[in-house]
C-alpha cells in the first residue's frame, strides 16, 4: 500500500452493537456535514493543535482541499442509525514502519448510546491491524484532554512519550508547536499508540 486513499474502497466500514447500526463511512462536503464540522471544531476547539474562529467556507475549503482530495488522509464519518454523530479519521501513513494515525475523533453530537466512541476506536483499530496489515496505530492526544485519554486507554493504547507544546500566536488565532524543553511548556502532546500483537492478546 503506497497511501490511504488506496484504502477507499475498503469502505463504509458498518457493524452492530447493542442492537444498533454504527457505520463509519467517507467523508463528504455536502452542506449538512459542513455545517456539522463546522459546529463540532467550535466546540472541541481547545483540544485541536491549531485554533481560529471556524467557518464554514473555511471547513469546505478544508474538506476538500485537505480530505477528499488528499492521498495521505481518510477522514469517516461516524453515523449510528443514520444519523452523523461525529468523526474519526487516519492519516500519515508510513509504509516504512508500516504505521498509521489515528486523528479527528470528535463526538459531535449528543446520542444515548454508552461507549460509543470506544466501539467505533476499537472497530477502526481492528480493521486497520486485521483488514488493512498495519501493525501500528499510534495517535497524538493533549494530556490535559482527560477525557479523551481515558478513552484511548480503553482502546488499549498506551502512553509512550510526552511532548512539551509552546503556544505561538498566528495571524488568526494561534497554534501548539513543540518546544525543546519542560521550561518553555504551557501543555503536553501525549503520544500513544497500539500494536497488532497487544490487541490480539486483549482479544483473548
Amino acid at each position: 500500500m503506497k497511501n490511504l486513499g488506496e484504502l477507499a474502497e475498503s469502505t463504509p466500514i458498518e457493524f452492530v452493537r447493542d442492537n444498533r447500526l454504527i457505520t463509519l463511512s467517507l467523508c463528504d462536503d455536502s452542506n449538512e456535514t459542513v455545517s456539522l464540522i463546522t459546529k463540532w471544531r467550535i466546540n472541541s476547539i481547545n483540544w485541536y493543535d491549531s485554533n481560529f474562529i471556524p467557518t464554514k467556507i473555511r471547513t469546505k475549503k478544508w474538506l476538500q482541499s485537505s480530505i477528499l482530495n488528499c492521498v495521505d488522509r481518510i477522514l469517516f464519518l461516524i453515523i449510528v442509525d443514520g444519523r452523523k454523530v461525529g468523526h474519526i479519521g487516519l492519516d500519515n501513513y508510513n509504509p516504512d514502519l508500516n504505521s498509521v494515525y489515528i486523528m479527528s475523533v470528535v463526538k459531535g453530537e449528543s446520542v444515548v448510546f454508552p461507549r460509543l466512541m470506544e466501539y467505533v476506536g476499537k472497530k477502526l483499530i481492528d480493521w486497520i491491524f486485521f483488514e488493512l496489515n498495519i501493525p501500528t496505530v499510534k495517535l497524538r492526544v493533549f494530556s490535559d484532554n482527560y477525557k479523551a485519554m481515558n478513552l484511548n486507554e480503553r482502546m488499549g493504547m498506551l502512553t509512550i512519550n510526552s511532548t512539551p507544546m509552546m503556544k505561538k500566536e498566528t495571524s488568526d488565532g494561534f497554534i501548539w508547536e513543540e518546544c525543546g524543553d519542560n521550561s518553555c511548556a504551557i501543555r503536553y502532546m501525549n503520544d500513544m499508540i497500539i500494536t497488532k500483537d497487544a490487541r490480539k492478546k486483549g482479544l483473548d
